[in-house]
């Protein structure tokens, strides 16, 4: 048997911790399985897997070993896919995480106009405002904004967004429009989300102090974009929004910008990926189309 399948044999039985749970996985039998694992360590002159009548337990350079086969079979796994994405039309499906507040821009735009180019790929759709495990949740992208870290991660800079105070008609004509932000803090009503990172936004505002100049305590707060938005609309309080979001409602007079004079630093929206030193076709053609189509879709001119 060639080295690729002892491979195979040596990992599912480190994964199933069972030599018979392993032969059943491979459709072979239990003493096959147990004279290719001998055979295997015989070769390499070393003891990978300790084994008794009751259980086993793979050793220290098994350990080592197990990870070094896996590296190997993904790697196989890749060419062998590279392959067949040079002799066909990319297919399959993406999964893609997003914050809410996308689903109050032109995304869904963006994804339509994909799906037009590529017919044969379609998405898992999964909505989170926080920062979901990329890896560990088996997502192929996250759009994510704001700063980013993560070693295991790769993270390209597809556009920018510009959060924004906003309130409607109803609320200036009932109570003002605030003249300044410490006017804004003492004698308006905020309704604040509690999934964007207000602190590096506000302070640049308020330069005189470390701290934000107010409490949640004191403000209205939600984890919802859809509530944030409808809350501001009603005429509930004044709101921190992102701008592609809204442009259209402020374009309509439905909303109005508070502080036209003065803009919070941009943010920046990136797409996140798993490092690799390959991508599936279906992939590659979706990370290009990103880089290549959203910022018309997403220039909102404020």
């Amino acid at each position: 048997m060639s080295r690729l399948s002892d491979y195979l044999t040596f990992i599912t039985i480190v994964d199933t911790q069972s030599i018979t749970e392993a032969a059943n996985q491979l459709h072979r039998s239990v003493s096959a399985v147990s004279k290719q694992l001998s055979k295997l360590e015989s070769d390499l002159s070393v003891h990978l897997i300790n084994r008794s009548t009751q259980s086993l337990s793979v050793t220290e350079i098994g350990e080592m070993f197990y990870l070094k086969c896996k590296d190997i079979l993904a790697a196989v796994e890749l060419a062998e896919q590279s392959v067949k994405d040079e002799r066909s039309t990319p297919s399959g499906k993406i999964t893609l995480s997003f914050p809410e507040v996308l689903l109050r821009s032109p995304f869904m735009d963006l994804l339509k106009a994909f799906t037009q180019q590529y017919p044969s790929i379609t998405f898992d759709l999964r909505v989170s405002n926080h920062y979901d495990d990329i890896i560990d949740d088996q997502i192929d992208f996250a759009f994510r904004m704001g700063k980013l870290s993560d070693s295991r991660l790769t993270a390209i800079s597809l556009t920018s967004t510009t959060p924004i105070f906003c309130a409607s008609p109803d609320y200036i004509l009932n109570n003002g429009s605030p003249s300044s932000f410490e006017e804004l803090v003492e004698n308006h009503r905020l309704i604040l989300p509690t999934y964007l990172n207000l602190s590096e936004q506000v302070r640049r505002f308020f330069s005189h102090s470390d701290k934000l100049p107010f409490s949640l305590e004191n403000a209205h707060t939600s984890n919802s974009e859809a509530v944030l938005y409808e809350s501001v609309i009603s005429g509930l309080g004044i709101s921190i929004m992102l701008n592609i979001s809204i442009s259209e409602d402020l374009k309509e007079g439905k909303l109005v910008k508070l502080f036209p004079d003065n803009t919070f630093p941009e943010l920046s929206l990136s797409l996140l990926y798993k490092n690799s030193h390959y991508l599936p076709e279906k992939l590659r053609v979706f990370k290009q189309f990103m880089s290549e189509n959203i910022n018309p879709y997403f220039n909102t001119g404020l």
